[in-house]
């Protein structure tokens, strides 16, 4: 003030009543959980008042309100404040009028009093609990970050959908964790850590973990679907995908129509062959069987052997189901010769294709215990179109269809090879095959 400078209400007070000159020296105190600077007088022993690095006190706000007696000014001149009142105590004569702009928010109040701070201030200082910011804070933090980080990774190790959503729940309980030690430490050791970052930093960890870990489950899963795909048809795939494994029989009774196509003669080109080159040869087949069955329309429902199993109206609706799957029997002996060596090697005979069609109803579904499902088509439709490819080798026909798909196809489609017994079966079914080139021209 006019070029003087006086020491605060609380330093000033302290040295008035211990009778000693207002010098307040500037320190550095040892020890990582001391404040950057302290103030000491000489004549005050144990006293100090820690500052931060900015020389900024923190006022402790502990003793409510009520700790306190305000006492009017014109009440004492009056003589009507009780005498007793004031022996003993510490007494602050401040302007606490609204009307002069001395009033400030704290803790305890919206409107508090200027001289009400500083007698908070004064009472902390003489118990020694005024809250202080120590060296160590920013190492502090950043243990208790990396403490954390590692709890959130160690989480992660139990992996699935829990840990997606546990993370989350786990940064915030350690964000929770934070402000809590932020409070037993002021309480305890009046030391004031700034936990808000270390919080906040906990948290996002564990946000930005649930998010990795989130993508890496959808990247897993859309990797199991895709190995699901390639062994089941995709339809069925995403039915399986998406409900519990089940240890009922889970299948439903439809019309469809069923094509079983056969490599003739490849188990005695198997025993005179190299597996390698057997294996390749059964995989050129089922790779462009399988494009041919798709662009009609069909699923192949599984393969058998050196057989395939495809079939049309389940689970997909097709309404040209034997249409569709005649057309693929017509491109499947058109094209799958192409891959059969030619001339054959020697002492085996020529590979060939047979195939057998049937329409009617089946029960479509997974069957088996709940650790091992297996997904089929059953019912005589089944039976039959198998039984039929296995004539065509007896026939000496390439393609043989059975009354029930014969009766949805052109006349002039097919010719009747008359009443067959099939193998395994009681009653007999009219057999039909291609007409000969000739009649077909």
């Amino acid at each position: 003030f006019k070029g003087s400078t006086y020491a605060a209400l609380g330093l000033a007070t302290l040295t008035a009543a211990a009778d000693l000159p207002p010098r307040w020296e500037l320190a550095a105190p040892d020890g990582w959980l001391k404040s950057p600077w302290v103030l000491r007088n000489a004549g005050l022993p144990g006293i100090e008042v820690p500052l931060n690095e900015h020389g900024d006190v923190r006022v402790s706000y502990r003793l409510p309100r009520s700790s306190f007696i305000s006492v009017s000014a014109n009440d004492v001149l009056a003589g009507k404040a009780p005498r007793d009142l004031f022996d003993g105590a510490w007494v602050l004569i401040g302007a606490t009028a609204f009307g002069v702009g001395d009033s400030v928010p704290t803790p305890l109040g919206g409107l508090v009093a200027g001289v009400e701070v500083h007698a908070q201030f004064i009472s902390a200082l003489l118990d020694n609990r005024l809250p202080a910011t120590p060296r160590a804070a920013p190492w502090l933090l950043a243990i208790y970050s990396l403490a954390g980080v590692a709890t959130l990774l160690l989480f992660t190790l139990r992996r699935g959908r829990l840990t997606v959503y546990g993370l989350p729940v786990a940064g915030l309980l350690l964000a929770v964790l934070a402000f809590a030690l932020h409070a037993l430490f002021v309480l305890r050791a009046n030391l004031w850590i700034v936990w808000i970052d270390a919080a906040l930093f906990c948290f996002l960890a564990s946000v930005l973990l649930a998010v990795v870990e989130h993508a890496r489950m959808r990247f897993e899963r859309e990797r199991v679907f895709e190995n699901l795909s390639s062994y089941l048809p995709a339809p069925v795939a995403r039915e399986v995908a998406l409900v519990a494994p089940s240890g009922r029989i889970d299948a439903r009774r439809c019309e469809i129509t069923v094509l079983v196509a056969d490599l003739r003669n490849f188990s005695a080109y198997c025993e005179l062959r190299p597996p390698e080159e057997a294996a390749a040869l059964l995989h050129a087949f089922f790779s462009r069987a399988v494009r041919i069955v798709e662009r009609h329309g069909g699923l192949v429902e599984g393969f058998q052997g050196d057989a395939i199993i495809a079939i049309w109206n389940a689970p997909t609706p097709s309404r040209q189901q034997v249409q569709q799957a005649f057309a693929a029997a017509h491109e499947m002996l058109q094209d799958v010769p192409a891959l059969f060596p030619d001339p054959p090697p020697p002492g085996l005979e020529l590979l060939a294709l047979g195939v057998g069609i049937e329409t009617g109803a089946a029960l479509v579904g997974s069957v088996g215990p709940a650790m091992r499902r297996h997904h089929t088509a059953l019912g005589d439709t089944v039976t039959v179109a198998v039984r039929l490819q296995s004539m065509t080798a007896d026939l000496a026909q390439p393609l043989l269809v059975g009354p029930g798909a014969a009766a949805q196809l052109p006349k002039e489609a097919l010719v009747s090879l008359g009443e067959f017994l099939l193998e395994g079966l009681k009653r007999t079914y009219t057999v039909f095959a291609l007409p000969p080139r000739g009649d077909a021209a």
